[in-house]
């Protein structure tokens, strides 16, 4: 089994991307009429929603299938996720992930993987993933 370099809460993945957005300080810009200048108000350190598309191999079908079963149950979970991409735990900065959908794109057979998870499987699952990133002191 190969090392494990992509990973969303416990579910290694083989290939996820593109990179994950940084966690951005919200502003609110205020400015009324009649009135010179403007006011900036910082509103907080939050994410904005994105998606990632994420590739594993699994044993067969069946098995590509009770993955993806295990995505969905990831779907609002009151605790956000971690999320390991290219090696990098970005848990330690406090960055985890709220998974606001997911959905299959491909959950079928494709001929022998060489070099996945599950070296001799037929099993091969993508989804395309919606997230928000959160600070979260876990």
């Amino acid at each position: 089994m190969p090392d494990v370099r992509f990973a969303i809460a416990e579910y290694p993945l083989l290939n996820l991307g593109p990179p994950p957005p940084s966690l951005d300080e919200w502003l609110e810009i205020i400015q009324r009429p009649g009135v010179d200048g403007l006011t900036i108000l910082e509103l907080g350190i939050a994410g904005r929603p994105f998606q990632m598309r994420s590739e594993v191999d699994c044993l067969n079908e069946s098995d590509a299938f009770a993955t993806f079963v295990g995505y969905t149950s990831l779907r609002l979970r009151e605790d956000p996720v971690p999320l390991l991409w290219r090696g990098i735990d970005f848990s330690a900065a406090s960055y985890f992930l709220v998974v606001l959908n997911v959905r299959a794109t491909f959950i079928g057979t494709v001929g022998l993987v060489s070099g996945g998870f599950f070296e001799g499987g037929s099993g091969w699952l993508e989804a395309e993933w919606e997230l928000l990133p959160v600070k979260f002191e876990g």
